[in-house]
């Protein structure tokens, strides 16, 4: 609590970035079931980097937009509509970006970043739509705005570990 008083950028940044990489040595071992000597090192660390320097920032950011969007005590009406703000805009630009970021950070040409995109996107936000709302509920009428970030992150755990998968199916 005390780092996210006084370093929240970096805790909340650090907090997805472990998050995202723990999800993908789950999607690699658990999922794919790769196996330790066949488990790519260097895509676990690409997407803590981008846990780190993107989602974090990004969710951070967003949560504190929301906020002044739609401040006050939680009621059903705020909590309705930080949901529908939630999910209409900040779903799907997060997601084109996050798979758009991974790509540039794996080295990917702009062609295989839109293929992908072509591919998985609507999928996608569409599987994104069963889990969020629900866990937006949560977020938005218990946790408080401090710690909303790291309780995403951890509801994350489980979509980033399906998220790993997809952006590395082939």
């Amino acid at each position: 609590t005390r780092c996210l008083s006084t370093r929240p950028l970096l805790t909340q940044a650090s907090t997805a970035g472990v998050i995202t990489a723990v999800a993908d040595v789950i999607a690699q071992q658990g999922v794919e079931r790769r196996g330790l000597p066949n488990h790519d090192f260097k895509r676990s660390l690409t997407m803590g980097t981008v846990g780190f320097c993107f989602t974090g920032p990004f969710l951070r950011f967003w949560y504190l937009q929301l906020e002044r969007l739609v401040p006050g005590t939680p009621t059903v009406f705020r909590t309705v509509k930080k949901i529908a703000l939630d999910q209409c805009l900040a779903a799907p630009a997060f997601l084109g970006a996050f798979l758009t970021v991974l790509g540039v950070a794996e080295g990917k040409s702009p062609q295989d970043i839109w293929n992908k995109l072509h591919k998985d996107y609507v999928r996608v936000l569409l599987a994104s739509y069963m889990l969020w709302p629900a866990a937006q509920t949560i977020t938005f009428t218990v946790v408080p705005l401090q710690h909303r970030v790291g309780f995403v992150s951890l509801v994350a755990l489980c979509w980033n570990t399906y998220l790993a998968w997809v952006a590395h199916l082939k």
